[in-house]
């Protein structure tokens, strides 16, 4: 079974609308000045994540010294949702770049 991956971005797009990241309007309707603030919007995001994922603050509020560079999965997965999105919004055809497809064990000839 083939994965339409731009459903990803769809998904990734009500997503931010439901957490009121974006607002909330239908693809065909966004303007250009509407793509640029979401741009803008998705962008600024992914800097406070990245940034949060990496710097730490001391009980101060200094930042520590120490940088982290270690992988947590909740921030992997919240830059996806803002990738696929994005992709979704500026008309990326994801499928043009990656190819998914699902095999059922069952019907899989393993001879």
């Amino acid at each position: 079974m083939h994965i339409d991956l731009n459903e990803l971005g769809l998904a990734s797009y009500n997503e931010l609308i439901r957490l009121k990241l974006l607002r909330n309007k239908p693809k065909d309707e966004l303007t250009q000045a509407d793509i640029f603030k979401a741009n803008e919007i998705i962008y600024n995001k992914i800097g406070d994540t990245l940034l949060k994922e990496t710097l730490k603050y001391n009980d101060d509020g200094t930042v520590s010294t120490e940088v982290n560079y270690s992988f947590d999965n909740i921030y992997a997965f919240t830059h996806l949702i803002l990738i696929f999105a994005l992709c979704y919004i500026n008309g990326m055809n994801l499928n043009n770049y990656f190819n998914l497809t699902l095999f059922d064990d069952e019907k899989t000839d393993k001879s």
